[in-house]
């Protein structure tokens, strides 16, 4: 899954959930070198991270 930056649905989820959505594609990259349950991940991911920030 390539991520081609955020739309309209993104928008309307970060205004609305702010600090709560969690991109799934960098959830996946993490996950396969990790043995970490998906729940941590995501609850690390929208602590630290947010969703627009674009992939290195």
């Amino acid at each position: 899954m390539k991520y081609e930056g955020p739309d309209s649905l993104d928008a309307k989820l970060n205004e609305h959930f702010s600090g709560k959505a969690v991109r799934k594609d960098l959830l996946h990259q993490i996950k396969k070198s990790t043995n970490v349950p998906s729940f941590v991940l995501e609850f690390l991911l929208a602590a630290t991270a947010p969703p627009t920030t674009p992939m290195k």
